[in-house]
């Protein structure tokens, strides 16, 4: 089922993808369902996402439970840039 997160200020399709599927190598499938988005932006604070939590099996990503227990704080990887 299609569900929407709200971006904050700094985050990018990696830290999404981390954030919602516990594993940033699932930014294919933000992309897949996010046709808008990059790979290379940062995504501007507000923007709507649609993602699928039934595209994974969270049991194999125990980080998506510890990221949803520290919302609304939003997941920033930091890359140095």
């Amino acid at each position: 089922m299609i569900q929407i997160y709200t971006t904050y200020e700094g985050q990018n399709i990696i830290d999404l993808a981390l954030q919602l599927y516990g594993n940033p190598q699932a930014f294919f499938m933000l992309l897949d369902d996010n046709p808008t988005l990059s790979l290379d932006q940062e995504i501007a604070a507000g923007t709507e996402v649609r993602y699928d939590p039934d595209k994974v099996d969270i049991r194999d990503y125990p980080l998506i439970k510890y990221f949803k227990n520290k919302l609304p704080q939003a997941v920033i990887v930091k890359t140095g840039n």
